[in-house]
């Protein structure tokens, strides 16, 4: 097996173990669908896209997939499948369009807090609006516009949790 491979594969299982286990952890500070008041994962998808790329990307989507279909979707197919492909394809757009702003070399050397503070911000606006955009068409939103409130500060505070 490569190293690609190898790389895909452990990247696939730790998100995924640590994805079910931290929304088991945190179920209390799951208010609206989707949507946790402070989310850990959201930090670790961009760490990992800004680590791994493509292969991280992909990664996520098929680490998300499980615990989607299984726990926020009960078993709607459709919403968990494109749910998690925007899982692994909203960190790798949000770093894709960030860099044409920022610069941010390849080994992430010139990443300083200001750029992780631009980065954070684009994420969690693009995270937010597409997951939450996402479960509205999809129909299984209650209440669309607490949870993007929910949504995007769970997205924030997760930064401010994860870089102090």
């Amino acid at each position: 097996m490569n190293q690609r491979a190898k790389w895909f594969l452990l990247l696939t299982f730790g998100y995924g173990i640590f994805y079910w286990v931290n929304n088991l952890l945190t179920a209390s500070l799951y208010l609206e669908t989707g949507a946790h008041i402070v989310h850990l994962p959201s930090g670790v998808r961009m760490v990992i896209v800004l680590i791994a790329g493509v292969t991280g990307a992909i990664a996520l989507m098929f680490a998300s997939f499980p615990y989607v279909y299984l726990e926020i979707f009960s078993g709607n197919l459709a919403l968990a499948v494109v749910s998690s492909m925007a899982t692994g394809l909203i960190p790798l757009s949000t770093l894709y369009v960030v860099k044409r702003f920022v610069y941010l070399d390849k080994n992430l050397s010139s990443l300083t807090p200001q750029k992780l503070l631009v980065l954070s911000i684009a994420f969690a606006v693009v995270n937010t609006s597409t997951q939450q955009s996402l479960i509205f068409i999809f129909g299984a939103s209650q209440n669309p516009l607490n949870a993007v409130l929910v949504m995007f500060t769970g997205d924030i505070l997760e930064f401010l949790l994860f870089c102090t």
